[in-house]
């Protein structure tokens, strides 16, 4: 984790408080890394990275269960 992706994190992590779509503090830790290294998130839990999407961040997800 470097400065910028803990930067990245924060604004996520507020984008989704005041959207009233708060998913937790380790998520956006996680997207904000895959984000800033410009990789694609492997998850089964979608659900909450596509918020994050949704917040206008350019993460990129697979849910590993759907592609086995």
């Amino acid at each position: 984790m470097t400065t910028k992706s803990s930067e990245i994190a924060g604004r996520i992590y507020a984008d989704l408080e005041k959207s009233g779509q708060p998913i937790g503090r380790a998520d956006p830790i996680i997207a904000a890394i895959a984000i800033e290294n410009d990789l694609i998130l492997s998850t089964g839990n979608e659900r909450h990275y596509k918020r994050i999407q949704k917040a206008g961040y350019p993460l990129k997800i697979v849910n590993w269960k759907q592609s086995q």
